[in-house]
């Protein structure tokens, strides 16, 4: 085209800004209503907040800041094909594992046939009237490779750039939702560097490749989510069936098979099963609380002072560090333990948090009364079988209540049942309750188990020496208590 035809820049631009104006009106609203008129309650949402560390130290935080969004650039467009995978799908069992290999290969294969065929089909329609790919990046100026893989790159980063500037940072095991707007550039990047592959054969290989890994991540993860979606209903049935009631003002923390990343995620659930009366106060009150086992929390619960009484998406949540309940799970095929400060019974495969503060625990916060409340079913799922995690919740309340007789009763049923603890930590009620009784056989026979660990051998032997000195035990099973255990 001759030049003098040519429509200058400068006038395009005005065009396309004109023409891109109503769309900024929304977005741009929104701006200024949320920097200068809307006040965050959280601290992550708080904009001067945020930006307060830019202020304090602007050259460090800002190559923080660089350095933070090229990691979560390369995570984005490279890493996330591979380190996801990596995490959820290589800790699945066998029959997972080859039902998501299966899946995998079957997608990819149907995917590279229907594109193939599609091509081939536009070929042979157009076949002699469509120029070759060749012709066509030599006759335009533009190169959509280039174009694509520009849009892509810069889609993928400014969808970073709100994550950066709230001080987040893209981590796949529990902040991967960081990179879902960046997740369609991300995608366009990736199609045109396949585009730049001269090889059909390779390229074609290649997206099934990518399919495949994408496939076998999103059913890892779905396994993977199921899994915790079926410990966290277990865990709250095992609470609901061994504590009849708690005390308001309880503070819980716990560690049990799933992700706890939120204190909501405990004191939300007890609030439902224990108090789930409809309110009407703003903002509503929770009586039990909860906390994390962050490091700064352990150091709080274990000098037992302080108090945090945050408003949680209009609930008012009191967190004392001084009347904590300590619930544990060691692993998915265990039961939970509701621990008491004065007896803290432990599993070897507890985490160290929990045995740092489990003397804290103050099992007054269970009320025995009453009977076992029942969690909701839309949220808790319907009740589990009973199994043995049922009788030994049952006998661990029993023993609270100081009913010896039905703890001994309690191990004789699910025992005859075929039913047996995965924990030997759980064997701890029924020592007792033996000793108590007398039943020597019993006694003797647990005491093989139970110092077969050196862990729980040293518990054992602690708790029927403090059984002795309050003169619960005879003095005949006194003598063979201490022979058994502690020798």
């Amino acid at each position: 085209m001759d030049d003098k035809y040519a429509i200058p820049n400068s006038y395009l631009s005005t065009r396309v800004f004109l023409s891109w104006l109503p769309s900024l009106l929304g977005p741009l609203t929104f701006l200024i209503w949320r920097l200068f008129f809307f006040t965050s309650e959280r601290n992550a949402t708080d904009v001067g907040l945020q930006f307060g560390a830019l202020f304090a130290s602007p050259l460090q935080t800002g190559f923080w800041w660089l350095a933070r969004f090229i990691q979560d650039t390369i995570n984005v467009v490279f890493l996330a094909w591979g380190v996801p995978l990596y995490n959820l799908a290589f800790n699945l069992r066998l029959s997972e594992t080859w039902i998501g290999f299966t899946l995998a290969f079957a997608v990819a294969a149907g995917v590279v046939f229907v594109l193939v065929r599609v091509q081939e089909s536009e070929s042979s329609t157009f076949g002699a009237d469509l120029p070759s790919p060749e012709v066509e990046l030599q006759e335009s100026k533009v190169d959509w490779r280039v174009e694509m893989l520009c849009v892509g790159l810069i889609s993928a980063a400014a969808g970073l750039i709100p994550v950066i500037l709230v001080n987040r940072h893209v981590e796949f095991f529990s902040l991967s939702r960081y990179t879902l707007a960046s997740s369609v550039g991300a995608a366009m990047a990736v199609v045109a560097m396949l585009g730049y592959l001269s090889s059909a054969r390779l390229r074609w290989g290649l997206v099934g490749l990518l399919t495949g890994l994408a496939v076998l991540t999103h059913y890892a993860n779905a396994v993977n989510i199921a899994k915790e979606a079926d410990a966290v209903k277990n865990f709250w049935w095992q609470v609901a069936w061994r504590v009849p009631q708690m005390r308001e003002g309880t503070t819980l923390a716990a560690y049990f098979p799933a992700s706890i990343q939120e204190d909501y995620f405990l004191w939300g659930a007890a609030n439902l099963i224990y108090y789930p009366e409809p309110q009407t106060t703003q903002p509503i009150e929770a009586p039990i609380g909860g906390v994390l086992l962050t490091p700064e929390n352990v150091t709080r619960i274990l000098t037992g002072k302080g108090v945090d009484e945050p408003d949680r998406r209009n609930t008012h949540v009191t967190m004392d560090y001084d009347n904590m309940l300590i619930l544990a799970q060691a692993s998915p095929g265990s039961c939970v333990r509701v621990l008491d400060g004065s007896q803290p019974e432990l599993s070897a495969g507890d985490d160290p948090r929990i045995m740092l503060v489990a003397s804290l625990s103050r099992i007054e916060n269970v009320i025995v009364e009453g009977p076992s409340p029942v969690p909701l079913e839309a949220a808790f799922g319907p009740e589990p079988e009973h199994g043995w995690c049922w009788y030994y919740q049952q006998a661990s309340l029993a023993r609270q209540m100081g009913d010896w007789k039905r703890v001994a009763t309690l191990g004789d049923e699910g025992l005859s049942l075929g039913f047996y603890p995965a924990d030997s930590v759980e064997w701890m009620p029924f020592m007792q309750a033996y000793a108590v009784l007398g039943r020597e056989k019993d006694l003797k026979k647990l005491a093989s188990i139970l110092r077969a660990d050196a862990f729980l051998g040293d518990q054992a032997c602690s708790i029927v020496t403090d059984m002795a000195k309050d003169g619960m035990l005879s003095p005949e099973m006194e003598s063979f208590a201490l022979e058994w255990y502690c020798r």
